[in-house]
């Protein structure tokens, strides 16, 4: 069970009340509201956050590891493959 707030209820309201249920289209009765795209945005933003943290990550990995390595460190087996 999902328990939602007043905020939560309140966009719903607000999407409820235009009467344009869906995602494109009818722009005369949705009277500025685009609460999907605004979501989507909101969404991309932060899965876009998340991915550049995960590389930013993973290049530090790289840049120890590579640090730590020299010529006459051997690559680890199944690392080329």
């Amino acid at each position: 069970m999902e328990v939602d707030g007043t905020e939560e209820r309140e966009e719903v309201m607000d999407v409820l009340e235009t009467g344009a249920l869906f995602r494109y289209g009818h722009e005369n009765i949705r009277k500025g509201m685009w609460k999907a795209l605004e979501f989507e945005e909101g969404y991309l933003e932060q899965y876009r956050n998340f991915c550049i943290n995960k590389i930013m990550d993973f290049r530090g990995f790289l840049i120890a590891w590579l640090g730590y390595c020299t010529c006459d460190t051997p690559v680890p087996a199944g690392f080329m493959s």
